[in-house]
């Protein structure tokens, strides 16, 4: 069992590999098994994407020092956690949407698509 002491809470901060690969990455390099780690859902690849990680009995600086060369994957606001972060501690997900390539006239056309969106949310079927 774990005490508090030894529990703490992080930002995953990702792109290019889902939550799962970027947690055996960190695991890897870092020689922490990855059940050591705790996390209430899994971010996708498609995705630039951040959440909330815990640790038991990790360092901060041995999280640092294995992710220190990556650049994909990033971690930051390391600080005590009260208890270890598990599937269906989630309460939902925020989304910032950039879209590329929009043709001169489109725009007009997602005012009242974004406006749904914001209004009735979506289901999000990936994860």
């Amino acid at each position: 069992a774990c005490d508090n002491s030894d529990l703490l809470t992080f930002v995953l901060h990702k792109k290019g590999v889902d939550t799962l690969e970027a947690l055996a990455q960190i695991s890897q390099l870092s020689c922490v098994a990855s059940s050591r780690f705790g996390i209430a859902g899994i971010k996708d690849s498609w995705a630039v994407t951040t959440q909330d990680v815990t640790a038991w009995g990790v360092r901060v600086g041995v999280i640092q020092a294995a992710i220190k060369d990556l650049e994909h994957i990033q971690a930051a606001g390391f600080q005590p956690a009260d208890k270890m972060l598990r599937p269906g501690h989630n309460y939902g997900n925020r989304f910032k949407l950039r879209l590329r390539n929009i043709e001169k006239g489109q725009e007009l056309r997602l005012g009242p698509i974004f406006r749904h969106l914001r209004e009735h949310g979506f289901v999000n079927y990936i994860g």
